[in-house]
């Protein structure tokens, strides 16, 4: 049965969707992409978090050898996930705006935002170097705000690996 409901909503997605969904000008999130990278450090790692309708994962990834926690996991279904694409599904990028630095510092990590919509479009942001933004907040507190919501599985909790 469940087979056919999911074949009915991808045949006929309207008959999917609760009329009080539809909002005027909102889009379709079809993902949502947070990476982090540590930079030049030794050993250098970096995170990311996929995040749509159908799940979030999450893959750290370093050096071979390296005592980095390295692995891919599916994480449980968030409750905030559907608030964070609804939120997301009305964002004006337009409004961000990159403001470069003065002097750009050599070195950093870097931390990208991504949101990918069902016609194609994106907004994204990518902080590094002394880049910051204006009118990124609503993006960038959104998807922090989930983040920080997840708990890791156990394989995943930690940074590095015990010795």
């Amino acid at each position: 049965m469940r087979r056919l409901f999911l074949l009915l909503c991808a045949l006929v997605p309207c008959a999917c969707r609760p009329a009080t969904e539809a909002t005027p000008g909102a889009r379709t999130v079809s993902r949502v992409v947070f990476h982090k990278s540590s930079g030049p450090v030794v050993p250098p790692w970096s995170e990311q978090y996929v995040i749509s309708t159908s799940g979030i994962q999450f893959r750290r990834t370093s050096e071979p050898g390296s005592r980095i926690n390295v692995g891919t996991w599916d994480l449980l279904s968030s409750a905030g996930v559907p608030e964070l694409l609804a939120r997301l599904a009305v964002l004006d990028c337009s409004r961000i705006k990159e403001i470069l630095p003065d002097d750009t510092p050599e070195g950093g990590g870097t931390t990208s935002y991504l949101v990918e919509y069902g016609d194609g479009t994106r907004c994204s942001v990518y902080y590094r170097d002394g880049i910051t933004y204006s009118g990124a907040e609503e993006l960038v507190g959104a998807i922090d705000g989930l983040i920080a919501s997840l708990s890791l599985p156990e394989g995943a909790s930690g940074l590095f690996v015990s010795p």
